[in-house]
């Protein structure tokens, strides 16, 4: 990983204090046994269900399934893994405490929201529906114009 220079650092800094500065979060944010918690949820949905996965998309990140119903059981299975696992609160309170304008995770939890409320930080969440319902969370009349 390259040195970042003491100029860089202030650069960084003064972005995020004038509100130019985005945190995108990915999947590799937390770990799980050293790997990334998505490489951790993808090979434990492989070795628990090789009859029910015809397939793994790696550059996409996608399984295709032998059958509907055995997309539901895997399914039900991420859903229980987001619900039980327990993230790194050492990473979530660092990203708490760097005030960002604009933080996006693209994760399908919602742990950095709940951080921020934990930590008493105002915040509004937001995400994505495929079935184009209203989010209570929407605020677009109030919006500035040319806001991030």
């Amino acid at each position: 990983m390259p040195t970042i220079s003491e100029n860089d650092w202030l650069d960084i800094l003064n972005d995020i204090q004038d509100q130019k500065a985005v945190l995108l979060i990915g999947p590799e944010i937390m770990k799980i046994e050293g790997m990334s918690m998505n490489g951790y949820l993808r090979d434990s949905l492989n070795q628990r269900n090789s009859d029910d996965i015809a397939y793994y998309y790696e550059r996409d990140g996608f399984f295709l399934f032998k059958s509907p119903e055995g997309k539901v059981r895997v399914a039900r299975q991420v859903k229980r893994f987001y619900r039980d696992i327990t993230p790194d609160e050492t990473v979530l309170q660092r990203i708490v405490q760097i005030p960002f304008h604009l933080v996006v995770s693209v994760n399908p939890d919602t742990f950095v929201s709940e951080a921020f409320y934990r930590y008493g930080v105002k915040h509004r969440f937001h995400y994505f529906q495929h079935r184009h319902r209203d989010n209570e969370n929407d605020e677009l009349k109030n919006r500035p114009k040319h806001s991030l």
